[in-house]
């Protein structure tokens, strides 16, 4: 398959899911660690590729005119369209996995269920 054939908005998706993908593998360490129990794959799976695609989709399609700025002011421009759409992906990522994944309830932690940490 020529590179020509395949959308270069389609390429770079699929260029930046192994990214995803290690920092889920991260995300289950960091928890693992912290709690001394297994986190659910599915539900870290579903937060790092949902959370992290629906925010690089989102701030590639927002076109801020800021090219007459300095850098400073773009990072900021950035970090505050972040900030705004970072609480709309985890609701969208919390949705799919109340969807799919239904909570399992454990002994340890009375009334909350074991398979979410986010």
């Amino acid at each position: 398959m020529k590179e020509n054939s395949i959308s270069m908005w389609l390429l770079r998706f699929a260029r930046q899911q192994p990214l995803y993908l290690m920092i889920a593998a991260g995300a289950s360490g960091i928890i693992w660690a912290i709690t001394g129990e297994a986190p659910s794959l599915p539900v870290t799976l579903i937060y790092s590729f949902v959370c992290g695609n629906f925010t690089m989709l989102a701030l590639e399609n927002v076109h801020v005119p800021c090219s007459w700025r300095a850098a400073s002011w773009s990072w900021l421009i950035y970090l505050i369209l972040l900030l705004v759409i970072s609480p709309v992906a985890v609701t969208v990522a919390t949705l799919l996995v109340f969807i799919f994944v239904p909570p399992r309830w454990s002994r340890r932690r009375r009334g909350l269920p074991s398979g979410i940490f986010f």
